[in-house]
């Protein structure tokens, strides 16, 4: 794997090559200013019936930001640039993010994923709600005072399915 990177450490690059050498694979990086990324593609390589390097786009991502610089839209596209799904993302006043929807190519809702915080800022609920918004995940999280989680609580199908009690040496 070889990687370039751009003048503020990002990675702009990333070849892969199969064991004879050739090239694979390339990942490229785009950002915007502010040093977001603002575009990610996946490209195959290979070769022409002449031996000529060719490229072939699989895949690209887009990724939008608010004014605050939280990512309020990430856009997924096939090689034909077709988009195949996409996800948009609210947050509160403190930049939490708030909920996150997926969607399919069609705009309808794949998925829904909530979550609520402590006045800490630590993330105290996370809900996941299926293309029929009925709840199939729900976690609930516990902190000590000092910030680190104490307890995680998880249902399944509304069936409690795991419990994490977490103890540390020093805290």
């Amino acid at each position: 794997i070889k990687y370039t990177f751009n003048s503020f450490g990002g990675i702009e690059k990333e070849e892969t090559f199969k064991p004879n050498g050739d090239l694979y694979s390339i990942n490229q990086t785009f950002y915007n200013d502010h040093e977001q990324v603002e575009e990610t593609t996946f490209s195959s390589c290979g070769k022409s019936k002449y031996g000529l390097r060719t490229y072939q786009v699989q895949n690209r991502n887009i990724f939008t930001y608010d004014s605050s610089g939280n990512a309020i839209k990430e856009e997924f596209y096939d090689g034909g640039d077709n988009l195949v799904h996409s996800y948009v993302c609210t947050y509160d006043s403190e930049n939490n993010q708030t909920l996150m929807i997926s969607y399919n190519k069609e705009d309808s809702v794949l998925s829904k994923q909530a979550f609520r915080y402590d006045n800490k800022g630590n993330k105290t609920e996370f809900i996941y709600y299926d293309s029929k918004n009925e709840i199939t995940s729900h976690e609930t999280t516990e902190y000590h005072e000092n910030g680190l989680p104490k307890e995680e609580k998880l249902l399944k199908n509304g069936i409690f399915y795991e419990i994490r009690r977490f103890r540390y040496e020093y805290y």
